[in-house]
Formats: C-alpha cells, sequence, structure tokens
C-alpha cells in the first residue's frame, strides 16, 4: 500500500471522530486507528493482531448473544405452552 494511504486513513478517521464521540469511542473505531497505524507502518503482524483482538471480543459477545436470544425464546415458548 501507498504511504499516502495511511495519512489519508488517519485523516478521514480523525474527521469521522470530530462528527461523533460515540464513534470516536466505538470498538470499532478503535480497531480503524490500529488498523491505520499498521498500514502506515507497513506492519503486517500489528495488522493482523488488532484484527484478531477485535474478532476475539466480537465472536464472544455474538455468543453470549444468542444464548441469551435461545434463552428468551425458550422462555416465551413455555409461557405459551402453560
Amino acid at each position: 500500500m501507498a504511504p499516502q494511504t495511511g495519512v489519508t486513513i488517519t485523516d478521514a478517521l480523525e474527521r469521522y471522530q470530530a462528527m461523533s464521540s460515540q464513534f470516536s469511542q466505538s470498538r470499532e473505531c478503535q480497531l480503524l486507528v490500529k488498523l491505520a497505524a499498521a498500514i502506515s507502518g507497513q506492519n503486517v503482524d500489528e495488522f493482523a493482531d488488532a484484527v484478531a483482538d477485535y474478532d476475539t471480543v466480537c465472536a464472544a459477545r455474538c455468543v453470549a448473544f444468542f444464548r441469551f436470544n435461545v434463552l428468551t425464546w425458550s422462555l416465551c415458548v413455555l409461557r405459551l405452552v402453560t
């Protein structure tokens, strides 16, 4: 990737963060900041680590969300049956 690309990504992230404080505090923003730094530094390991960290937390949240929905659905079915 061209070195200028990292600067462009960083500039865009700064603009988006200025537009929304909610975005700047999000996990997605933190991921993009880490990815931009890895791209600027041409550091493949840093890039892979950032994606792996994000994916690990996302997967754990998705599993918890799924379990909660299954439990909720099960309770609703039990109420309808009884």
